[in-house]
């Protein structure tokens, strides 16, 4: 399902599982609902490539923000996404994902479980996701833009309003 507001797009992947076995799954599972101007092909698929602002959401959740900044050099391994820019100079919000409040490296993962209480041990799995629909990095809007903030904090009241039932 997804709710949009113009180019801003609220994303439930309530497919309950993630193919890949990782706990939390694999960024390319929803790389398409974060960034949709990354290519599809790419096997990385550039997560190395963002910044990640942590936000809380809820008890159970948090926001993490993939953010492009223009001042900070890009490291990558892959080619493709060393070539990655956002448009002006800042900071640009590319998207976001909702996962648990944990301090492990790559976490929060992608999916959660329900009941949100069982963590990794249930099969049961989602992810909510949030982005920006452009097929232009150049195109991304300032992690500042006024729409940006508000599109954030009304995602999160419907997030945590359907992770709390």
């Amino acid at each position: 399902m997804i709710l949009s507001d113009g180019p801003f797009e609220l994303y439930f992947l309530t497919h309950y599982g993630h193919a890949s076995g990782v706990i939390g799954g694999r960024f390319g599972e929803i790389a398409t609902n974060v960034a949709p101007w990354i290519k599809n092909d790419e096997s990385s698929y550039c997560l190395e490539i963002f910044q990640r602002d942590i936000n809380p959401v809820s008890k159970e959740l948090v926001r993490v923000d993939l953010v492009l900044d223009s001042e900070v050099k890009v490291e990558s391994s892959d080619t493709y996404c060393q070539t990655i820019r956002a448009g002006g100079k800042g900071r640009f919000w590319t998207g976001a994902y909702f996962g648990y409040p944990v301090k492990e490296p790559y976490r929060p993962g992608f999916f959660v479980s329900f009941p949100l209480s069982a963590h990794s041990g249930c099969i049961n799995q989602m992810a909510f996701t949030a982005s920006f629909r452009t097929t232009d990095s150049e195109k991304l809007p300032a992690e500042s833009d006024p729409r940006v903030k508000k599109f954030l904090s009304e995602a999160n009241k419907v997030v945590a309003g359907i992770a709390d039932k």
